[in-house]
């Protein structure tokens, strides 16, 4: 459970993958592998939509390569970790929801096409 009052909690972001990633020592250790289900390109601006379903949970091992020019997202050695029991009504959760959705409106103004 988070500690303190609602207020210090609110200022201090759970994220720690905001912005571009430069290797894979940014990254969280235990993430979500997520599968691109579609992609499509804005037709007026960089950038598009790219929509993704949660495959299962994983733990970063170690970079295998950093992002580059033409390649924007870094590869990464992975190992399947058991699911986790959340319980209902957190707040940690609740901020977790909202940092994913930040997540995928940067996402949208991401040029992967």
């Amino acid at each position: 459970a988070a500690s303190g009052n609602k207020d210090n909690n609110a200022s201090k972001p759970l994220r720690k993958d905001t912005g571009r990633v430069e290797s894979g020592e940014a990254l969280t250790p235990i993430g979500t592998l997520l599968q691109v289900v579609s992609m499509a390109a804005h037709p007026n601006s960089p950038g598009g939509q790219v929509v993704v379903m949660p495959a299962q949970r994983i733990k970063l091992l170690r970079t295998v390569s950093k992002p580059s020019e033409g390649v924007p997202l870094c590869a990464v050695f992975v190992e399947t970790v058991p699911e986790v029991v959340v319980p209902k009504n957190s707040e940690e959760v609740r901020a977790l929801h909202h940092c994913i959705i930040a997540t995928m409106k940067d996402l949208r103004q991401t040029p992967f096409v």
